[in-house]
């Protein structure tokens, strides 16, 4: 689901660079962690 906004939010407002997608995915792991719908991705 993170690629997949990703590559949506790039296509409509341009590159993304490497660290803002590793903060991006960190982000999402520890909001779906806490509220334990989804284990946090490794």
């Amino acid at each position: 689901m993170m690629d997949e906004y990703l590559a949506d939010y790039e296509r409509r407002k341009g590159p993304v660079s490497v660290r803002e997608q590793e903060e991006a995915r960190q982000v999402f792991d520890e909001v779906f962690a806490e509220e334990g719908n989804w284990p946090a991705a490794s």
